[in-house]
């Protein structure tokens, strides 16, 4: 899978979760695609596959520790301007939840 095919995938599973107020659902995949174009590239391959493989496998603590370990690293590597490092945390904790929801519902990536 690629980096663009993951990406895009990411971007329509989180907007048909998340809703943003004050803005259309094109305006949100815009802001969504934004986030996870940042994002995307700085997750290692290896939690990529760690993802899509371990969807039998983790139980709901291992996967809270997960989120919270990708959180703070992409946190220390992605300096959004402006934004304070617990708003960035904000931003960029529900696209590590959706990633990782992948594996915790064994879903496909493909919507």
């Amino acid at each position: 899978m690629t980096d663009h095919d993951f990406n895009a995938a990411l971007t329509a599973r989180i907007n048909v979760q998340l809703d943003l107020p004050f803005l259309s659902e094109e305006q949100e995949a815009v802001a969504i695609a934004w986030c996870v174009n940042l994002i995307g590239p700085r997750i290692p391959d290896s939690i990529k596959t760690f993802v899509l493989d371990a969807a039998d496998g983790l139980s709901a603590e291992e996967l809270g520790r997960l989120e919270d370990i990708l959180v703070n690293v992409l946190n220390d590597r992605i300096d959004i301007p402006w934004m304070t490092e617990s708003m960035e945390a904000s931003l960029l904790r529900p696209v590590v939840q959706a990633v990782l929801d992948l594996a915790k519902t064994g879903l496909s990536i493909y919507v």
